[in-house]
């Protein structure tokens, strides 16, 4: 049973990674998962019941998951391949970010949210139509999510997984790095992803996040 569980997850992360351009080499790609145990990837996908979700939409998920759950690996595998593949170790935002994940503490995964996921939508939607940009109606969102705690990240112009949630937990030019924030915060639990169209930047993608 053991064995037989260890080749599902195996398939299923190698299937998340092939399809994205970051991760172009067989030995790269068995390196990001290899350091992992199969408890910490087991942990990391709270998104099996969640068939609202697309396959990417569910990736972002997880790859959030898995800085939570090992916030020091995390760095050491997913951040820095993407650091190598971008380029980006001269970025002071990248910097910051490695350090913060170095002294960060692990914190509870993330659980998708149908809720949540509907709010994440519904703005999804109509930024991506209307070309805007940005959190208009978050009070009424907020309100209407039912939770004591709301926050929200926006993101645009990337449709794969490890793309949306790197530029997010970077957060260049983002001077108080309030999307990495909401991402490490200890106060959001629940979650909403939705990747919808968008008329000026191809995509734009939602993340609402909740707690209690």
């Amino acid at each position: 049973m053991r064995i037989l569980l260890s080749l599902i997850l195996f398939i299923y992360f190698s299937f998340c990674i092939k399809a994205q351009n970051v991760f172009d080499a067989a030995d790269t790609l068995n390196f990001q998962y290899s350091q992992w145990t199969n408890k910490e990837k087991l942990q990391a996908i709270t998104t099996n019941n969640a068939d609202y979700l697309s396959e990417v939409e569910k990736e972002v998920i997880i790859f959030a998951n898995l800085s939570r759950i090992n916030p020091k690996l995390f760095s050491k595998t997913f951040l820095l391949q993407y650091i190598t593949s971008n380029q980006l170790s001269s970025n002071s935002y990248v910097k910051s970010l490695q350090r913060t994940l170095k002294r960060m503490k692990p914190l509870a995964v993330f659980v998708p949210d149908e809720k949540l996921f509907e709010l994440a939508k519904s703005h999804a939607i109509w930024s991506g139509e209307k070309g805007r940009v940005g959190h208009q109606s978050f009070s009424r969102r907020s309100k209407n999510s039912g939770f004591d705690y709301f926050a929200e990240n926006c993101q645009y112009g990337y449709n794969t997984s490890i793309e949306i949630f790197m530029d997010l937990l970077i957060d260049e030019g983002i001077p108080d790095l309030g999307h990495r924030d909401n991402f490490m915060s200890k106060d959001t639990k629940f979650i909403g992803v939705s990747i919808q169209p968008h008329k000026k930047y191809d995509y734009n993608c939602v993340i609402d996040f909740g707690g209690n």
